[in-house]
């Protein structure tokens, strides 16, 4: 993501550098720092872990996990947590391993609310599925959300 984001932004650091969320400039400022060859390994990565994926799903039609493994954090937290239950995790991309490898290998996943956290805000549950199989997920995540209705339950907002 670095490096795309990198690639969009960077020409803008010398004239408008000020204007950049300070995250999203470390993000810039990372990307600019990633070598060719780097950038090549991430890409023959990406490809293994593409194939890993097909090779799971021929077994099965849907993966469920947790959609992140913490609860909504304060905005005081900047773009995450640095730890999560007392393990450390990089700052902008830690809290959420789970959605990550499915973006990144463009399988159809989808996050509904499965419950409730002490605090009282949602708990999602993520539902992953074969590429192109968007329907099996979006069929699965209906028959979720009428197991647990959710939709006239609201988070508190302070």
């Amino acid at each position: 993501i670095a490096i795309q984001t990198a690639g969009a932004l960077s020409k803008f650091l010398s004239t408008s550098r000020d204007q950049f969320d300070p995250d999203l400039l470390k993000v810039i400022e990372k990307g600019v720092q990633i070598s060719g060859v780097q950038y090549a390994q991430a890409e023959h990565r990406k490809f293994n872990l593409y194939g890993n994926m097909a090779n799971f799903f021929k077994r099965i039609d849907v993966l469920i996990t947790p959609t992140v493994p913490i609860c909504p954090f304060p905005i005081e937290y900047g773009p995450g947590p640095e730890d999560i239950n007392g393990q450390k995790v990089e700052k902008l991309y830690g809290w959420y391993p789970f959605t990550f490898p499915f973006g990144l290998t463009g399988l159809p996943a989808a996050s509904i609310p499965c419950g409730w956290s002490n605090q009282g805000v949602p708990v999602g549950l993520q539902i992953v599925g074969r590429r192109h199989d968007d329907l099996t997920v979006l069929r699965v995540a209906a028959l979720m959300e009428e197991a647990w209705p959710w939709a006239d339950r609201m988070p508190p907002l302070d």
